[in-house]
């Protein structure tokens, strides 16, 4: 059987949980679906004007707790201590499991342990979010919201050392990882993290230490493709969607996508045609590219017209270069590509300031049929598509 321990510092919010867990048991047995929802419904959180706006409104259990960092990882910390099945699946997803067909992995996991705000031996190494224990696997969590990423200072501490000056401490990696031969970092964030963000801390963890501690960045789109999964069986992964896409703002992921409207021709083909297609902007010197993660060219008639999207296409690489060194160094597709795109907008093949997406998996939009004018609505359905 799991274990699920907690320090301290966080024994208000188990306090919590063990009463909301207690009002559930209660009443899980006479209400159901709408019911159930409707038995919080009524409830609400902060500040009120009386005469014209209500306060916010409670829409998870979870939210007893409150809407800060600790809250939401001690959340997700319990969810995975309450339900084997769901773990279990939150590891394949993130790449620590391997996804073998008739394999459960429910023996090897079987004893598995949670910690949350585990604290380091050293009080200058910090505390670490959420850790998962089973078998000789260790897996610790770093979980951020908004737009933070945890620093490489910070990984630093949970892996390699306490230490201000960065000097390697083996009896600190000991305190923190123990014998355990199999060893994660996850750095759980909203925004995903650049693929070479901590390479060169994987490489100095790499050189220093056996076994190896290996950083897998995961973002908490993933934790909801998971919860959902489990929603029309489990409560507590129902509680935990609703808390993390209602009160951490995490419905729509805004800066995931950028739509550009192109004319369905060559330059819409080569934006999806290819394995690997390309997209050009270099008559505006003042576009700033957000840091987005897919790009979707939208088409039509015209640009105050209704366009449709069908497709987007993960960006690969994203620079803005001078047309001529896209040529020197982009190679011949990117050259070819250039050429067809300068035809259609003469005098850009001068620019000093393009900017290139590359761009690579290509992903059929669900409901492709609908349409696009523009607004931030259609904007924020497609990224919540994309999201769920």
């Amino acid at each position: 059987m799991f274990q699920f321990k907690y320090s301290g510092e966080i024994l208000s919010f188990v306090r919590c949980i063990r009463f909301s867990v207690a009002v559930l048991q209660v009443n899980i047995s006479v209400m159901q679906g709408k019911e159930f929802s409707m038995a919080v419904g009524n409830l609400y959180w902060g500040q009120r004007k009386f005469d014209t706006e209500k306060a916010k409104r409670i829409s998870s259990i979870f939210a007893l707790a409150g809407n800060n960092e600790d809250a939401l990882s001690n959340a997700f910390g319990y969810v995975l201590a309450s339900s084997q099945k769901l773990m279990i699946r939150f590891l394949k997803e993130v790449g620590i499991l391997r996804p073998i067909q008739g394999k459960s992995y429910n023996k090897e996991t079987a004893n598995f342990r949670i910690y949350l705000q585990e604290q380091s031996v050293s009080p200058k190494g910090g505390r670490r979010d959420i850790t998962i224990e089973f078998d000789d696997t260790r897996i610790v969590i770093e979980a951020k919201i908004g737009k933070g990423i945890p620093s490489v200072q910070q990984l630093v501490k949970y892996s390699l050392t306490s230490d201000e000056n960065g000097e390697i401490d083996c009896a600190y990696i000991d305190s923190v990882w123990g014998t355990f031969g199999k060893r994660y970092l996850l750095p759980l964030t909203v925004r995903e993290i650049p693929e070479l963000y901590y390479q060169d801390l994987q490489n100095r963890i790499d050189a220093s230490i056996s076994p190896r501690i290996q950083i897998l960045p995961v973002v908490w789109q993933t934790v909801i493709k998971v919860l959902k999964y489990f929603i029309s069986e489990d409560r507590n992964s129902q509680e935990l969607y609703n808390f993390i896409k209602k009160d951490y703002y995490m419905k729509y992921f805004e800066y995931e996508v950028i739509c550009r409207h192109v004319v369905k021709d060559e330059r819409y083909e080569m934006a999806l045609n290819d394995p690997i297609g390309y997209y050009f902007d270099g008559s505006r010197e003042d576009f700033v590219n957000p840091e987005c993660l897919f790009f979707c060219p939208v088409y039509g008639p015209g640009p105050n017209k209704i366009r449709t999207g069908e497709y987007i296409r993960k960006i690969n690489n994203y620079r803005i270069m001078s047309a001529r060194d896209i040529i020197a160094e982009g190679g011949p597709k990117a050259e070819f590509y250039l050429n067809v795109h300068c035809s259609k907008y003469p005098g850009e093949e001068q620019s000093e300031r393009v900017h290139v997406f590359e761009l690579g998996e290509k992903i059929s939009i669900p409901n492709s049929k609908q349409i696009m004018d523009g607004t931030a609505k259609y904007y924020k359905e497609l990224i919540d598509l994309l999201a769920i």
